[in-house]
């Protein structure tokens, strides 16, 4: 599975099976927090004593739930950034974004997925958002910001400064959302984690709820 290069690889390992006669079968996971589709809580980048430092199980668990705004940004160019204008061009045409929504972004990187080592196309060259996207969203006040890449920060910038923006504020991160063109501009999406105590982030089951 493609994860951050600098992070723990996933493993599965069957610990019993009953094909091998056992008398139930298990796996044994090895990850790292920040593996596949997940969550990034503020202690993922905020040091204990920020005012907004939260492990993932100190998170309010409505953080991870509610309506979303979908914008579809698959025409932006590999390690560029989305403007603010973005999200105006958005609001004019389906309303305002409201406070308290997750703000979702669809760079159509999740159709690079693969397993390695036909895995560099996803991990390298994402776009991201841009400095006057992350004040406008702030200012909107969404609690969370979600992306189809691996960072909302764009690819190859180090000083991850999306990641400080949002979560200084307390706006959590999700990261690695797939199918996207199956919702609608406006949806509700519930990406809830594990409860990982001490938990920087964690693995989720990201799901959209539509109206009939």
């Amino acid at each position: 599975m493609p994860v951050w290069p600098t992070l723990s690889k996933f493993f599965k390992s069957v610990w019993c099976s009953l094909e091998y006669g056992d008398e139930a079968t298990a796996n044994q996971l090895v990850l790292n927090e920040h593996t596949g589709t997940h969550v990034d809580a503020p202690a993922h980048f905020l040091p204990p004593g920020h005012p907004h430092h939260r492990w993932v199980d100190e998170v309010p668990v409505d953080r991870w739930v509610g309506p979303a705004c979908l914008f579809r940004c698959d025409d932006a160019a590999p390690e560029t950034a989305v403007a603010a204008d973005r999200v105006l061009a958005w609001e004019a045409a389906h309303g305002p974004v409201e406070r308290g929504e997750i703000a979702v972004f669809e760079f159509g990187w999740w159709r690079k997925w693969a397993l390695r080592p036909g895995d560099v196309p996803f991990l390298t060259g994402w776009p991201g958002l841009g400095p006057d996207c992350v004040e406008l969203l702030l200012e909107r006040g969404v609690k969370a910001v979600a992306v189809d890449t691996l960072s909302p920060d764009v690819y190859g910038d180090t000083a991850s400064p999306v990641h400080r923006a949002l979560l200084g504020e307390g706006v959590v991160i999700v990261e690695n959302l797939t199918n996207l063109d199956r919702v609608p501009p406006r949806f509700r999406l519930s990406a809830l984690p594990l409860k990982v105590r001490g938990g920087s982030g964690s693995p989720c089951r990201a799901t959209a709820l539509l109206r009939d």
